[in-house]
């Protein structure tokens, strides 16, 4: 009976998506980092590269959390993670398929936003500001759960697809 209540309470922990179900901020970038992963598979990105690249660029919210899933597999690939601090002209060098601009750099997203080769990189935030910068993809807080909003006219430009579901499943999406 413990062992089903801790296996129960760790899932909830590291799976569950209202504030009931982690801790604060931990737990919150815990559930960020696996949405950046599950991401990858409903983006068809237009590189043969063997792996997906994941970077960070300004301070890293995630802890270990976005670490532990490098090396597996999505989509028959498996991810590679980086972290650029400030370092934006690295960042676009890299060529990442998705780039994670952290709040840390809210005052600075918009020059990075301008600096980034965007067309090829999906980019994802968490603050309100991110969409209005010119990000593609931004994590938010809604009914105590992740969810995200969408800026439709960057994803759009992308040389990159996204599925459908990822717009249907937007907290912002267009109403028809």
């Amino acid at each position: 009976m413990k062992i089903r209540l801790y296996l129960l309470v760790t899932c909830l922990a590291f799976f569950g998506s209202s504030h009931k179900g982690f801790s604060g901020i931990e737990g919150e970038y815990q559930l960020k980092a696996k949405y950046l992963c599950v991401f990858l598979k409903y983006v068809t990105f237009p590189n043969d590269r063997e792996k997906y690249h994941i970077g960070v660029l300004g301070k890293n919210p995630f802890k270990g959390s976005l670490r532990k899933f490098e090396d597996q597999l999505f989509n028959g690939k498996k991810i590679k993670i980086h972290f650029f601090g400030k370092d934006v002209a690295r960042a676009n060098k890299q060529k990442c398929d998705i780039l994670y601009i952290s709040s840390s750099e809210v005052h600075n997203q918009k020059n990075y936003l301008e600096k980034l080769n965007t067309t090829k990189t999906m980019t994802v935030g968490d603050n309100k500001w991110f969409l209005n910068s010119g990000g593609m993809l931004n994590l938010v807080l809604k009914d105590l759960k992740v969810r995200w909003e969408l800026n439709p006219d960057k994803l759009s430009d992308a040389d990159f697809k996204v599925s459908s579901k990822i717009f249907r499943l937007a907290a912002n999406r267009p109403t028809e």
